[in-house]
């Protein structure tokens, strides 16, 4: 059996809580994220959610799609994109990325590195 590809990064930009850019490496055995209330422990979640294809504002925490981009603070304005983009490692990976060791998957612009496209959430 070929070994599976697994997730290596998840890079937030813009998407709810997370104004900043924010690479988050998934290290082997990680199982869960901690953190106080209010630190975006949901968000990450979400946004995965949103990279991999949901497209549904309610699954989101969200009324409307457009929910999921940073709305601004009293000090800051509100972004007018979101990013959320997964970078993917390991050999296990489908027909569509035949002898890569790494993909970087990005729906705001519509690609895979190097590759096809692939349409996001937002």
């Amino acid at each position: 059996m070929a070994p599976a590809a697994h997730l290596a990064r998840i890079r937030i930009a813009g998407f709810k809580s997370f104004a900043d850019p924010v690479a988050l490496d998934v290290l082997p055995g990680l199982t869960g994220l901690v953190g106080p209330d209010g630190c975006g422990r949901s968000n990450v979640v979400d946004a995965l959610r949103c990279v991999m294809g949901e497209g549904n504002a309610r699954t989101l925490r969200g009324a409307e799609m457009e929910n999921v981009i940073f709305a601004g603070t009293a000090a800051r304005p509100g972004l007018e994109e979101a990013e959320v983009a997964l970078t993917l490692e390991g050999s296990g990976f489908p027909a569509l990325f035949p002898g890569r060791t790494a993909v970087h998957v990005s729906p705001r612009h519509g690609e895979v590195e190097g590759s096809g496209a692939v349409e996001g959430c937002v």
